[in-house]
């Protein structure tokens, strides 16, 4: 907590990229010590499976893929549109008021069947998006 006071804050940690640093240099360790068998976990660098047996990965299924597409796209057909962008409107102008309560709009959008990426790309309009800053 003194090293993130002396950044200056939490933002300012996280803008600097501390947080992101420090999770990248625990990473790297942990994966040494397991590597070095400095570290032990089980099934991973001792007491493995000796079978060989291979792991079913879970691989979905484009068909269910295509279907839930389509229900979007029903979704977004069969609902009152305007509804939802009166509700995308109101929310743009709440987010542009810092003492504003969002949580009432967005309960507003999420009830018009507006859809979770829609309400993001609305706020984001506004508050732009987080893209982390990844330093080597």
């Amino acid at each position: 907590m003194k090293k993130i006071n002396r950044i200056g804050g939490a933002l300012a940690a996280i803008e600097k990229g501390y947080f992101q640093d420090e999770i990248r240099k625990n990473a790297y360790k942990l994966k040494k010590e397991i590597d070095e068998k400095k570290r032990i976990i089980v099934a991973v660098n001792k007491f493995q499976d000796s079978h060989g047996v291979e792991p079913i990965l879970n691989r979905i299924d484009t068909e269910i893929e295509r279907r839930q597409i389509a229900r979007l796209k029903d979704l977004k057909s069969s609902r009152d549109n305007i509804k939802v962008n009166h509700t995308f409107s109101a929310l743009e102008r709440a987010a542009e008021n810092q003492n504003e309560n969002l949580m009432p709009h967005i309960i507003n959008a999420v009830k018009s069947y507006a859809t979770l990426g829609e309400i993001s790309n609305t706020l984001g309009k506004i508050f732009g998006r987080y893209e982390p800053k990844v330093s080597f």
